[in-house]
């Protein structure tokens, strides 16, 4: 089988047509995915909690999860953008810009992943994301592994990436890379803000999605490769973690964006194909 716990997964794809010269495009909104965001024509400015990130054609925007973001065109605009989740991608900064104008290739493939992902051709689309993803990775050296982990704790988030499912205990993980169990939660709590178990859990929620939509294996299968020893205990955390289960995620095939209600500040999950 495929290694998808290495692959992206496209949440979403499409493309925008600005025409709303100098006005705020739509609400302040985040996406629980990675955005790419590549200027086909035009100018405009993405405005964050962080600052203002101005943008011309050739231009890819990288945003990161969880972001505020809100796009003000400055002319006519038109982009191809995609939200994607990957466990092997961290950012090196918050937010930046990567100038392609001289890199045709970026602007070609963002269009063919949203050509590949009307026509539903998931397992294509995510292929070719990699491919861009690591194209970027190499060539313009603008996502790379964040620096600023100790050498040690950067092993251990490579090995809970690169085997999510296996079932030793996060004690024996951390006896592994010789590290102390207070020492070891601290560290988690200081990156991430979670327990290396929530951490841990939270990798194999994401290559159980990816199981689901980019493969036909069992519903029990793929919880006994995300580490769940049997079915009703990863449907269990299936639905505490996305509200649904494991087999409505899979037959509704539907992909969930994370918005920022302004006038409620509530956040909700929006089905987009319904």
């Amino acid at each position: 089988m495929d290694n998808f716990s290495s692959l992206p997964l496209i949440l979403y794809a499409g493309n925008y047509n600005g025409r709303n010269y100098g006005k705020y495009n739509g609400k302040l909104h985040f996406h629980d995915g990675m955005e790419l965001v590549f200027i086909k024509c035009g100018s405009c400015i993405n405005r964050t909690p962080e600052g203002e990130y101005p943008s011309r054609a050739g231009d890819l925007l990288v945003i990161p999860p969880q972001l505020k973001h809100q796009q003000v065109d400055q002319e006519y605009v038109e982009t191809f953008f995609v939200v994607f989740e990957t466990t092997g991608i961290r950012m090196r900064q918050p937010m930046h810009v990567v100038t392609a104008d001289g890199d045709p290739l970026v602007g070609c493939w963002m269009e063919q992943i949203l050509m590949l992902y009307r026509k539903r051709r998931l397992k294509e689309c995510n292929f070719l994301l990699a491919a861009l993803l690591q194209h970027l990775t190499h060539a313009e050296n603008n996502l790379e592994e964040v620096a600023d982990y100790p050498e040690r704790f950067r092993l251990v988030l490579d090995y809970l990436a690169a085997y999510p499912g296996e079932t030793v205990a996060i004690g024996e993980v951390a006896r592994k890379f010789s590290y102390s169990t207070t020492h070891f939660n601290a560290l988690f709590h200081r990156y991430f803000g979670k327990s290396p178990s929530a951490y841990r859990e939270q990798l194999r929620m994401s290559l159980a999605r990816k199981l689901l939509l980019n493969t036909h294996e069992g519903i029990a299968e793929i919880g006994q490769l995300c580490g769940f020893p049997t079915a009703h205990y990863f449907g269990k955390v299936f639905r505490r973690t996305h509200g649904i289960s494991p087999r409505e995620y899979r037959s509704h095939r539907t992909f969930y964006w994370a918005k920022i209600d302004e006038d409620a500040a509530a956040y909700r999950l929006t089905p987009w194909d319904s």
